[in-house]
């Protein structure tokens, strides 16, 4: 989270914020295109002597090889940045660089190193005087460690508490408006206590991230809001309260506003999936189960190239540091190869889950498809006993729906067999006037019994009798 830096000359600090702006921009979509910007910019600043422009130009360069994965550039320009920083005792610039420098490590999953470029930072950052632009980085240090915690399974009140720091350094900032995505500390904070499973607190925190990310149309922290009000909703049971909030994901998809990339499409898919499962819709549940898994595939398969660029970033720096030390080169080897072994046995063991998942999915379908003709059949069977007025109607009725008969009987003890086989007709939807047809009775003596039934059972008089039958089996 690098800061927009503001300087005396009216001009400089124009262009340094159109060049944040149009940075911000590239910086996932065209890393390449983002480089040259830098470097052009780099040369305007220095004619006006502007370091701090050139610093801000350093760092986004940096940030440009990391999304680009050239890990070697990354290696050497950060060692031209870092000097740079320190010839101009530039203490915001080496914060930012070390933060840049963190990531770039937990992409790798070097978390040692990770630690300690951001303990460095932390401790860096007591030398500095307090004011927004430091406030900001501070921000992004404590966010960033708490992901590395996250990553490495630490205890969730540890993570919890660096979160809460995070928010606790916003609050003090008093030109909001440095900070692009902020949001997302509310909702880092509102995982944290999901994780707790203190839902209230998780509901509260995901509450103040949608109002702010909604006032600043902050879209990536309202992303990341929407889903925590699924993740809410879902665990507690909650599954209809979180469709709108699915509809609102969709939404951010369909205008754009949110990159519809292969994570963002598999997370979306991933909890409509837990929701329409929840309420038992088994067609809406397959549709998005589908497409989570697609989307899930695409994301490890980058993931997979992601991990064989780390493999050869490890093996160069091992190379160049070692050069000419044969025996213990042939050791480092034998290190990586065993990582690779590794990295394709559990991308080995993710394959066959899914194609686990994919079969157990299959073998579930055909057995609600066989359930259903079942039910079909033997729901037919009963309506035509019905209607003929069969004594084995009640029998056959008591076999097809035994929960139905076991809540009734045991909640009204004393219906007697006729008051049960007219629950059974009202249960199947049949009119007043087809129970009388069927059962050979007259209009009032159905209503009577119809009366009777509801005094017995303590009911209303304008209650009706089908759609209490329904919620009793419910």
């Amino acid at each position: 989270m690098l800061v927009i830096l503001q300087f005396n000359r009216k001009t400089d600090s124009i262009q340094l914020v159109e060049f944040e702006t149009a940075a911000n921009k590239l910086v996932v979509k065209n890393p390449r295109k983002l480089i040259l910007l830098c470097d052009s910019t780099i040369q305007v600043y220095k004619k006006s002597d502007n370091k701090k422009g050139i610093m801000t130009c350093m760092l986004k360069k940096l940030t440009a090889y990391n999304e680009l994965n050239d890990y070697k550039s990354f290696a050497d320009y950060s060692v031209e940045t870092e000097k740079y920083a320190k010839n101009n005792n530039d203490k915001l610039g080496i914060l930012n660089l070390l933060y840049i420098k963190a990531a770039m490590c937990k992409k790798l999953r070097l978390y040692a190193q990770g630690y300690r470029y951001l303990d460095e930072a932390i401790a860096l950052s007591k030398e500095i005087p307090e004011n927004d632009q430091l406030l900001s980085i501070k921000m992004s240090l404590f966010s960033m460690k708490s992901f590395f915690m996250g990553d490495e399974d630490k205890p969730v009140n540890e993570i919890l508490n660096l979160r809460l720091a995070v928010i606790k350094e916003f609050e003090k900032i008093k030109d909001k408006s440095i900070i692009t995505h902020p949001g997302t500390c509310y909702s880092n904070a509102a995982q944290s206590y999901i994780y707790k499973k203190d839902y209230d607190s998780a509901a509260y925190y995901f509450s103040k991230s949608e109002k702010i990310s909604l006032e600043k149309n902050d879209y990536r922290s309202l992303w990341y809001a929407y889903m925590g009000f699924i993740d809410l909703h879902n665990l507690d049971g909650e599954y209809k309260k979180s469709l709108p909030f699915c509809d609102k994901l969709k939404e951010l998809l369909t205008d754009a506003k949110i990159t519809s990339n292969n994570k963002n499409l598999a997370d979306y898919h991933k909890r409509c999936a837990a929701a329409y499962k929840g309420l038992k819709d088994f067609d809406q549940f397959v549709f998005h189960n589908d497409q989570y898994n697609t989307y899930k595939k695409r994301v490890l398969n980058k993931n997979e190239k992601l991990l064989v660029s780390s493999l050869k970033y490890n093996e160069n720096k091992i190379i160049e540091k070692d050069k000419g030390w044969t025996r213990n080169l042939r050791i480092y080897y034998l290190i990586l190869l065993c990582l690779a072994v590794l990295a394709l046995a559990v991308i080995l063991f993710f394959k066959l889950k899914l194609k686990k998942e994919s079969d157990t999915k299959n073998l579930k379908e055909k057995k609600i498809e066989e359930l259903e003709e079942q039910l079909n059949d033997a729901f037919a069977e009963v309506i035509e006993l019905a209607k003929s007025n069969d004594s084995n109607f009640l029998t056959r009725f008591i076999e097809v729906y035994p929960s139905f008969y076991q809540k009734l009987i045991k909640n009204h003890p004393d219906l007697t067999a006729g008051e049960i086989r007219l629950c059974a007709f009202i249960y199947l939807n049949f009119t007043t006037k087809e129970i009388a047809y069927y059962e050979h009775l007259s209009l009032r003596s159905v209503e009577n019994k119809k009366y009777r039934l509801r005094k017995k059972t303590g009911l209303e008089g304008q209650t009706d009798l089908h759609k209490w039958l329904m919620e009793l089996e419910d």
